[in-house]
């Protein structure tokens, strides 16, 4: 009896998770006015789904980084002319390499500087 509805504790947080996820990017739009939110229900399911994928993907459990990603994606979708998997494997691929949706890098260290030949001859000449 008590195992039975400690399964149906657990169960119903199951549903009421999973329900609280799959709201994520209406949350995100209803959040930031500033944002186009002139989308059917189809398409925020879709988007839903695809905020989903790159959350279990990249493990974010942080509001902050959800709300990065969720920007991400709607303005890669709002562009268009990209696949789903395509703004999938974009959003990700910038959260793992630390750039924000305004183009600046997150807090990660810097990237290191590739210098062209000229700025590498001028430099050999400065220092020798």
């Amino acid at each position: 009896m008590l195992f039975q509805k400690a399964k149906d504790i657990v169960f119903s947080f199951r549903v009421v998770g999973a329900v609280l996820r799959s709201v994520v990017m209406r949350r995100y739009l209803s959040l930031h006015p500033e944002q186009p939110s002139s989308f059917s229900s189809e398409e925020l399911d879709t988007l839903d789904a695809l905020l989903q994928r790159v959350i279990e993907e990249l493990h974010i459990v942080d509001q902050a980084d959800r709300n990065e990603a969720a920007g991400r994606i709607l303005s890669l979708y709002t562009l268009g002319g990209r696949s789903l998997d395509e703004i999938l494997e974009i959003t990700v691929r910038l959260h793992r390499n630390g750039i924000t949706p305004g183009g600046r890098r997150s807090d990660e260290p810097t990237p290191k500087r590739v210098r062209t030949e000229r700025q590498r001859r001028k430099l050999v000449r400065s220092l020798g």
